[in-house]
């Protein structure tokens, strides 16, 4: 994470580790490919401090899914937050990481998702 680099949020996830969502990121990638997005930055920020599940992603091993379940009303959608990390021992709390890509799909198992990490044990409805 460069010092001069302008942020959407700097926040903490699960275990402790910082997790940021630049500027660049969000504006000339995210909002691009995912214009649903727009507006929704303290939902992403909710799926890192408190996500539903994490999942390790199959496209590399310091690359983490965070999900959010029941976040959006009136909606059957989820927030899903992709994050690399530098380190792949997230648990340790002692790494940083980049959110490089969200989006809203409408079930956890939409798209490539590798195996479980995380769970908080509150199904879909249940708030």
């Amino acid at each position: 994470m460069g010092g001069t680099e302008a942020f959407v949020f700097l926040t903490k996830d699960l275990y402790g580790n910082t997790v940021s969502l630049t500027k660049r990121t969000w504006e000339d990638h995210i909002l691009v490919g995912h214009a649903d997005m727009f507006g929704k930055e303290s939902l992403v920020q909710c799926a890192i401090e408190a996500p539903t599940a994490i999942y390790e992603s199959p496209r590399g091993t310091n690359r983490f899914l965070f999900d959010k379940y029941d976040v959006v009303p009136n909606s059957d959608r989820l927030v899903r937050a992709v994050v690399a990390y530098e380190a792949a021992d997230i648990e340790e709390g002692s790494t940083t990481g980049i959110i490089v890509t969200t989006w809203m799909p409408r079930k956890a198992t939409a798209g490539p998702v590798g195996k479980l990490r995380y769970f908080s044990g509150i199904r879909r409805g249940n708030r």
